[in-house]
C-alpha cells in the first residue's frame, strides 16, 4: 500500500501545487460519492472555480444527483472531442458550474455508454484536467478495471472509504491483492470509515487490524446529516 517513487509516477511532471485525489471502492454503497462531492466542495471553498470533480463511475455515476444538477455534456461528450482533450479552454467548457463554486464533469447518462470510453480516454483527460484546474477530485466508482488502474496512476492520493463489516473489508482485502503485484496505486492511500449503521459492527481497532492500516478520517452516525 506504499506509493510509488515520485519519478516512476506519471503525474510526477505536473505543475507544482496541483493535487489529483481520487476516491474509490470495490464494493458499492460505502459512500464512494458522498465522500467525493463532500470533498471537492471542501476544495472549492479554497479553491473557488479552480477545482473539478470528475465522475468516472462510467455505468452508474451519480455526482451530478448528489449536487442537484442536469448535465447537458458529459465525461462521454468530452471523450469524443479530441481538441477538447488537448486545450485547457475547450476542456472547461464542458464542465458544468455549482452555485458552490466548483466545476463538474458528470458521468454518463447510462451504463450503455461506459464500454465507449476508454483507458486512453481517462489518461487524456485527466492530464489536460491536472492542467486546467488545481485540485480535480475523481469520483472513481467500484469497476476495478483498466480505467481504475489509470485513475490510480495518475492520483496523488487514493481514498477509500470502508464500512464497519466484514464484507466491506474483505473486499478491499480482495482488490489489494489483486493490485499488490502490479503496484497500481500510484500515491498514497486513505482510509475513511463511515458509520453508516445505528450500531457498532465492527470496533475502530478491529476495522485497522483487518486493513494493515490506520483509518485516516471517520464520518460519524447521523441519518439526519446524511
Amino acid at each position: 500500500m506504499h506509493a510509488q517513487r515520485a519519478a516512476d509516477r506519471p503525474n510526477a511532471g505536473r505543475p507544482a501545487g496541483r493535487r489529483v485525489i481520487s476516491v474509490f471502492s470495490p464494493k458499492g454503497g460505502v459512500g464512494t460519492t458522498s465522500v467525493s462531492t463532500n470533498l471537492a466542495l471542501i476544495a472549492a471553498e479554497r479553491h473557488p472555480n479552480q477545482t473539478l470533480i470528475i465522475d468516472l463511475d462510467l455505468s452508474f455515476g451519480q455526482v451530478a444527483s448528489h449536487l442537484n444538477l442536469t448535465p447537458k455534456q458529459t465525461v462521454l461528450e468530452l471523450a469524443r472531442d479530441v481538441a477538447a482533450q488537448h486545450d485547457t479552454d475547450l476542456f472547461r467548457t464542458y464542465a458544468i458550474h455549482h452555485p458552490g463554486n466548483l466545476q463538474v464533469l458528470a458521468a454518463p447518462p447510462g451504463p450503455g455508454f461506459s464500454s465507449l470510453i476508454t483507458a486512453q480516454h481517462v489518461e487524456q483527460i485527466l492530464t489536460v484536467a491536472a492542467e486546467a484546474y488545481e485540485v480535480v477530485v475523481i469520483d472513481a466508482g467500484t469497476a476495478l478495471d483498466e480505467r481504475a488502474m489509470t485513475v490510480f496512476g495518475r492520483s496523488d492520493t487514493t481514498i477509500i472509504p470502508v464500512l464497519p463489516e466484514i464484507p466491506a473489508l474483505n473486499s478491499v482485502h480482495v482488490m489489494f491483492d489483486q493490485l499488490s503485484d502490479i503496484g497500481a496505486m500510484g500515491g498514497s492511500i486513505l482510509f475513511v470509515l463511515n458509520n453508516a449503521f445505528a450500531r457498532d459492527l465492527l470496533k475502530r481497532s478491529d476495522i485497522e487490524t483487518a486493513l494493515g492500516a490506520k483509518i485516516a478520517a471517520e464520518l460519524p452516525y447521523d441519518p439526519l446529516v446524511y
